[in-house]
């Protein structure tokens, strides 16, 4: 299972199809919802690891989601998405912190592509997981350098220290 989850909270289908096709490319498995029923569920179902979460929403309050996600003791981290005054995002990014939620940053809307797959970049964890498959497939590629350390056994003893007469010189 990809550790890269990424859950997307916002009213606008435009703005969710953008993040999904960004998160996409820097390799995260992306779920995105419009409500907060929808929003909770995928929550639950889907354990992400980063959440962006659009502050404004005709049925949701992205506080009272805030509220949700602390209360739940959530362990993702959470990128706050919004057009609100940069003071307003600030303010919600601080109440996140101060219930002990991980707050990644804040992406004032609208924002561009580099911005995104930076703070996503960021957030990335690599599969560390090193599977059958995945050996085969770095032999295949070319991507296994074996190198050989010669051993030897010499046993302990009195007749079988070197004695070096002289020093090498440099």
């Amino acid at each position: 299972m990809n550790p890269n989850r990424l859950l997307v909270i916002d009213d606008d289908p435009g703005i969710c199809d953008f993040i999904q096709d960004v998160a996409l490319n820097v390799r995260f498995d992306v779920r995105v919802a419009n409500t907060e029923e929808v929003f909770r569920r995928a929550y639950f179902d889907f354990s992400p690891s980063v959440i962006i979460l659009d502050l404004q929403m005709p049925t949701t309050d992205g506080i009272e989601l805030l509220r949700f996600l602390a209360e739940d003791g959530c362990q993702a981290g959470i990128l706050l998405a919004s057009g609100v005054d940069i003071n307003v995002l600030g303010a919600a990014h601080r109440l996140g912190a101060a219930h002990s939620l991980k707050m990644l940053g804040m992406l004032k809307k609208p924002f561009d592509v580099s911005r995104l797959e930076i703070l996503l970049a960021k957030t990335s964890k690599r599969e560390r997981t090193v599977t059958q498959e995945s050996v085969a497939q770095s032999i295949a590629a070319g991507e296994v350098v074996i190198h050989y350390q010669p051993r030897s056994s010499c046993p302990a003893g009195p007749s079988r220290r070197w004695n070096r007469p002289r020093r090498w010189s440099a």
